[in-house]
Order: structure tokens, then sequence, then C-alpha cells
């Protein structure tokens, strides 16, 4: 089954990073909610201040995620990679939350002094 995650994984990143190329954050958090709603998550985004909250109301693979949870952080990393940010999943349907509920922050900058 991890094979399966693993290639359901590059598949998506393949798919979501050609549509979501060259676009500023607010841009591709838009986007891959469009995507997502169309694979049956039924997700919507909204912003707070610099960052993102993306929720999905619905996990078409809930069966699978229940199993392995590696489903979900696979997706998370996959948000995180896509968007190049930082994503927190604070709620999952897994845990008996009603939604899945990413946090979308722009990666950090670090200054280093010389």
């Amino acid at each position: 089954m991890i094979k399966f995650l693993k290639d359901r994984f590059k598949s998506l990143y393949n798919e979501y990073k050609d549509k979501l190329n060259k676009k500023e954050l607010d841009e591709k958090v838009e986007i891959l909610a469009k995507l997502r709603t169309s694979e049956g998550y039924m997700a919507e985004v909204k912003k707070c201040g610099n960052s993102f909250e993306l929720i999905e109301f619905n996990c078409p693979i809930y069966r699978i995620a229940s199993l392995f949870g590696e489903a979900c952080s696979m997706e998370r990393d996959l948000f995180s990679k896509v968007l190049d940010a930082e994503v927190e999943n604070s709620h999952r349907q897994v845990n008996n939350s009603n939604v899945c509920r990413f946090i979308i922050k722009p990666k950090s900058k670090i200054f280093y002094n010389s």
C-alpha cells in the first residue's frame, strides 16, 4: 500500500506542479483548492493575514488514510512542495475532526550575518 501512496504522490506532484508553476502563493492556493475540489475533497480557502487556511470537507481516501496514516503526512508534504510553502496539518478527518485543515504560510526567510 505504501508503494501505491508513493506512486499517487508522484502523479499528483507532477500534475499540481505543472498547474501551479510560476504563480504567486495566493494564486497557487486558490488553484490547489479548485484541483482538490475536482478530485472530491470539497475544498475551500480562507486568507488569514499572510497565511492561508485550506479546508477539505470530504476525504475520498479516508478509508486508506485511516489505515495508513502516511497518506495524511504525504499530502501535507505534497502541498508544501508544490506550493513552496510551510504547511501544517492541524485537523484530520481520520482523527475524528469533521474536516482536514491545512495552515499554509510563506517560507521563512532566514538571514545570516557574515
